[in-house]
Protein backbone atom coordinates (compact mmCIF):
# COMPACT_ATOMS: atom_id res chain seq x y z
CA UNK A 1 0.00 0.00 0.00
CA UNK A 2 0.94 3.65 -0.20
CA UNK A 3 0.03 7.06 1.15
CA UNK A 4 0.73 10.66 0.19
CA UNK A 5 2.96 12.31 2.75
CA UNK A 6 4.86 15.60 2.51
CA UNK A 7 4.25 15.87 -1.21
CA UNK A 8 5.64 12.38 -1.82
CA UNK A 9 4.07 8.99 -2.48
CA UNK A 10 5.33 6.63 0.22
CA UNK A 11 5.22 2.86 -0.34
CA UNK A 12 5.57 0.44 2.55
CA UNK A 13 4.04 -2.76 3.85
CA UNK A 14 1.39 -3.53 6.46
CA UNK A 15 1.77 -6.83 8.32
CA UNK A 16 -1.38 -8.55 9.59
CA UNK A 17 -0.70 -11.89 11.26
CA UNK A 18 -2.70 -15.09 11.48
CA UNK A 19 -6.13 -14.88 13.15
CA UNK A 20 -6.01 -11.10 13.50
CA UNK A 21 -9.19 -9.03 13.45
CA UNK A 22 -9.66 -5.57 11.94
CA UNK A 23 -13.02 -4.00 12.80
CA UNK A 24 -15.35 -2.08 10.52
CA UNK A 25 -14.05 1.34 9.42
CA UNK A 26 -10.78 0.79 11.29
CA UNK A 27 -7.69 2.24 9.62
CA UNK A 28 -4.22 0.68 9.58
CA UNK A 29 -1.43 3.00 8.43
CA UNK A 30 1.82 2.13 6.71
CA UNK A 31 4.55 0.19 8.53
CA UNK A 32 2.10 -1.01 11.19
CA UNK A 33 2.19 -4.63 12.29
CA UNK A 34 -0.42 -6.79 13.97
CA UNK A 35 0.99 -9.93 15.58
CA UNK A 36 -0.88 -13.24 15.73
CA UNK A 37 -4.31 -13.10 17.37
CA UNK A 38 -4.36 -9.31 17.91
CA UNK A 39 -7.55 -7.33 17.32
CA UNK A 40 -8.21 -3.75 16.24
CA UNK A 41 -11.76 -2.75 17.14
CA UNK A 42 -14.10 -0.74 14.85
CA UNK A 43 -13.47 2.97 14.21
CA UNK A 44 -9.89 2.67 15.48
CA UNK A 45 -6.68 4.05 14.04
CA UNK A 46 -3.45 2.06 14.12
CA UNK A 47 -0.64 4.56 13.56
CA UNK A 48 2.53 4.26 11.53
CA UNK A 49 5.22 1.87 12.79
CA UNK A 50 2.83 0.73 15.54
CA UNK A 51 3.19 -2.87 16.72
CA UNK A 52 0.31 -4.80 18.31
CA UNK A 53 1.58 -7.70 20.47
CA UNK A 54 0.12 -11.20 20.19
CA UNK A 55 -3.37 -11.85 21.56
CA UNK A 56 -4.17 -8.25 22.53
CA UNK A 57 -7.12 -5.94 21.88
CA UNK A 58 -6.72 -2.31 20.84
CA UNK A 59 -9.24 0.49 20.36
CA UNK A 60 -9.37 4.23 19.78
CA UNK A 61 -7.75 6.89 17.64
CA UNK A 62 -4.89 6.42 18.09
CA UNK A 63 -5.37 2.81 19.16
CA UNK A 64 -4.75 2.06 22.83
CA UNK A 65 -4.38 -1.23 24.67
CA UNK A 66 -7.67 -2.62 26.01
CA UNK A 67 -6.67 -6.03 27.33
CA UNK A 68 -5.82 -9.58 26.25
CA UNK A 69 -7.80 -11.29 23.51
CA UNK A 70 -9.90 -14.41 24.05
CA UNK A 71 -7.76 -16.61 21.78
CA UNK A 72 -5.59 -18.86 23.92
CA UNK A 73 -2.33 -20.41 22.85
CA UNK A 74 -3.83 -23.82 22.03
CA UNK A 75 -6.50 -22.31 19.80
CA UNK A 76 -3.94 -20.18 18.02
CA UNK A 77 -1.65 -23.15 17.45
CA UNK A 78 -4.56 -25.08 15.90
CA UNK A 79 -5.20 -22.15 13.56
CA UNK A 80 -1.51 -21.95 12.69
CA UNK A 81 -1.40 -25.67 11.90
CA UNK A 82 -4.36 -25.33 9.56
CA UNK A 83 -2.64 -22.39 7.89
CA UNK A 84 0.58 -24.34 7.39
CA UNK A 85 -1.37 -27.30 6.08
CA UNK A 86 -3.10 -24.97 3.65
CA UNK A 87 0.27 -23.71 2.37
CA UNK A 88 1.42 -27.28 1.76
CA UNK A 89 -1.92 -28.07 0.16
CA UNK A 90 -1.53 -25.28 -2.39
CA UNK A 91 1.85 -26.68 -3.38
CA UNK A 92 -0.16 -29.62 -4.67
CA UNK A 93 -3.17 -27.67 -5.91
CA UNK A 94 -1.25 -25.25 -8.14
CA UNK A 95 0.33 -27.93 -10.36
CA UNK A 96 -2.96 -29.84 -10.52
CA UNK A 97 -4.81 -26.63 -11.44
CA UNK A 98 -2.27 -25.92 -14.18
CA UNK A 99 -2.70 -29.42 -15.61
CA UNK A 100 -6.47 -29.07 -15.36
CA UNK A 101 -6.54 -25.86 -17.38
CA UNK A 102 -4.10 -27.38 -19.87
CA UNK A 103 -6.51 -30.28 -20.40
CA UNK A 104 -9.44 -27.86 -20.62
CA UNK A 105 -7.58 -25.92 -23.30
CA UNK A 106 -6.80 -29.16 -25.12
CA UNK A 107 -10.40 -30.37 -25.25
CA UNK A 108 -11.63 -26.89 -26.18
CA UNK A 109 -9.14 -26.72 -29.03
CA UNK A 110 -9.94 -30.27 -30.06
CA UNK A 111 -13.62 -29.33 -30.31
CA UNK A 112 -13.01 -26.22 -32.40
CA UNK A 113 -10.36 -27.45 -34.85
CA UNK A 114 -12.65 -29.95 -36.68
CA UNK A 115 -15.22 -27.19 -37.27
CA UNK A 116 -12.51 -24.92 -38.67
CA UNK A 117 -11.31 -27.65 -41.03
CA UNK A 118 -14.85 -28.39 -42.25
CA UNK A 119 -15.50 -24.66 -42.68
CA UNK A 120 -12.39 -24.21 -44.80
CA UNK A 121 -13.36 -27.12 -47.04
CA UNK A 122 -16.92 -25.82 -47.44
CA UNK A 123 -15.61 -22.39 -48.30
CA UNK A 124 -13.22 -23.82 -50.87
CA UNK A 125 -15.86 -26.03 -52.52
CA UNK A 126 -19.18 -24.15 -52.05
CA UNK A 127 -18.31 -20.56 -51.29
CA UNK A 128 -19.00 -18.12 -48.49
CA UNK A 129 -22.83 -18.40 -48.41
CA UNK A 130 -22.85 -22.12 -47.67
CA UNK A 131 -20.07 -21.65 -45.10
CA UNK A 132 -22.05 -18.93 -43.26
CA UNK A 133 -25.17 -21.12 -43.36
CA UNK A 134 -23.16 -23.95 -41.82
CA UNK A 135 -21.84 -21.75 -38.98
CA UNK A 136 -24.80 -22.17 -36.51
CA UNK A 137 -24.76 -25.95 -36.94
CA UNK A 138 -20.99 -25.96 -36.54
CA UNK A 139 -21.15 -23.97 -33.31
CA UNK A 140 -23.80 -26.33 -31.98
CA UNK A 141 -21.58 -29.33 -32.75
CA UNK A 142 -18.65 -27.66 -30.99
CA UNK A 143 -20.80 -27.00 -27.91
CA UNK A 144 -22.02 -30.60 -27.92
CA UNK A 145 -18.51 -32.00 -28.31
CA UNK A 146 -17.13 -29.77 -25.57
CA UNK A 147 -20.04 -30.69 -23.28
CA UNK A 148 -19.56 -34.41 -23.86
CA UNK A 149 -15.80 -34.24 -23.29
CA UNK A 150 -16.34 -32.28 -20.08
CA UNK A 151 -18.98 -34.79 -18.99
CA UNK A 152 -16.69 -37.77 -19.59
CA UNK A 153 -13.80 -36.07 -17.79
CA UNK A 154 -16.00 -35.33 -14.76
CA UNK A 155 -17.10 -38.97 -14.46
CA UNK A 156 -13.51 -40.18 -14.79
CA UNK A 157 -12.22 -37.80 -12.11
CA UNK A 158 -14.89 -38.06 -9.42
CA UNK A 159 -17.90 -40.03 -10.66
CA UNK A 160 -21.16 -39.32 -8.86
CA UNK A 161 -20.83 -36.92 -5.93
CA UNK A 162 -21.29 -38.76 -2.64
CA UNK A 163 -22.99 -37.26 0.37
CA UNK A 164 -20.73 -36.91 3.37
CA UNK A 165 -18.14 -34.78 5.14
CA UNK A 166 -14.67 -34.66 3.63
CA UNK A 167 -11.48 -32.92 4.82
CA UNK A 168 -10.84 -29.64 3.02
CA UNK A 169 -7.27 -30.71 2.30
CA UNK A 170 -8.16 -34.28 1.39
CA UNK A 171 -8.02 -36.18 -1.88
CA UNK A 172 -11.79 -36.05 -2.44
CA UNK A 173 -11.80 -32.28 -2.11
CA UNK A 174 -8.99 -32.05 -4.66
CA UNK A 175 -10.87 -34.28 -7.10
CA UNK A 176 -14.02 -32.20 -6.63
CA UNK A 177 -12.11 -28.98 -7.25
CA UNK A 178 -10.76 -30.30 -10.54
CA UNK A 179 -14.11 -31.77 -11.61
CA UNK A 180 -15.91 -28.50 -10.86
CA UNK A 181 -13.76 -26.74 -13.47
CA UNK A 182 -15.13 -29.06 -16.13
CA UNK A 183 -18.67 -28.67 -14.83
CA UNK A 184 -18.32 -24.91 -15.31
CA UNK A 185 -16.82 -25.48 -18.77
CA UNK A 186 -19.95 -27.24 -20.05
CA UNK A 187 -21.77 -24.98 -22.57
CA UNK A 188 -24.75 -27.27 -23.14
CA UNK A 189 -26.41 -26.46 -19.81
CA UNK A 190 -26.59 -22.81 -20.86
CA UNK A 191 -27.93 -23.67 -24.30
CA UNK A 192 -30.64 -25.96 -22.88
CA UNK A 193 -31.99 -23.48 -20.31
CA UNK A 194 -35.81 -23.18 -20.50
CA UNK A 195 -36.08 -26.37 -22.53
CA UNK A 196 -37.37 -29.80 -21.61
CA UNK A 197 -33.94 -31.32 -22.30
CA UNK A 198 -32.10 -29.51 -19.50
CA UNK A 199 -33.25 -31.98 -16.82
CA UNK A 200 -32.08 -34.96 -18.86
CA UNK A 201 -28.73 -33.34 -19.54
CA UNK A 202 -28.20 -32.63 -15.84
CA UNK A 203 -29.11 -36.22 -15.03
CA UNK A 204 -26.26 -37.32 -17.26
CA UNK A 205 -23.98 -35.22 -15.03
CA UNK A 206 -25.24 -37.10 -11.97
CA UNK A 207 -28.11 -34.96 -10.68
CA UNK A 208 -30.70 -36.98 -8.77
Amino acid sequence: PYQIQGGCMVFDRIVIGISCSVGANALVLLSAEMREGSALLPLSLLGETKLLPRHTIWQGSPAKFQGPSNIDADAFEAIAQRYRAGCHFWLVVLPVTFLTFAWMFAISTGSIIPMVIVGERLYASHGAIVTIAFLPAGLLMVALALGLLSLITKWIIIGRLRRGSYPVYGAYFLRWMVASRFINLDPMARLLINTSYLGRWLQMWGRD
